[in-house]
């Protein structure tokens, strides 16, 4: 099974899509988690080694994911994304930090292709 597994969480089905497209390019094995309960079950489950989660979401919101995470500790690293602010979105990154979950990305939307996939190639597992 290949060790490198991106799991996306996204409000936009389409733009989860091209995350995995971006995801499988660069290696991944890539999973969309079209809701909380589901990203729950993959996080536990499936045990990806990169999460792209976006800050807002219906129904939750990506600060209630990644303090789950940080309750849930995967061995996973993160990568936020969001069409808010950069401030808030890098907001959201340093308080991830204090959750003491490993964030290797803040990225505002519309989020470059070529920067994902960088991103993506550099964390890849041996």
């Amino acid at each position: 099974m290949n060790p490198n597994r991106l799991l996306i969480i996204d409000d936009d089905a389409q733009i989860a899509e091209i995350y995995a497209r971006v995801g499988q390019e660069a290696g991944f094995g890539t999973r969309i988690a079209p809701s909380a309960a589901e990203f729950r079950r993959q996080l536990q489950e499936w045990l990806p080694s990169i999460v792209l989660v976006d800050l807002r979401m219906p129904g939750t919101d990506g600060v209630e994911l990644l303090r789950l995470c940080a309750r849930e500790r995967p061995p996973a690293k993160f990568i936020i994304a969001s069409g808010l602010d950069h401030r808030v979105v890098d907001a959201a990154g340093r308080l991830a930090r204090s959750f003491g979950l490993d964030v290797i990305g803040a990225m505002v939307k519309p989020v470059r292709i070529a920067d994902l996939l960088t991103l993506l190639q550099s964390h890849l597992a041996g």
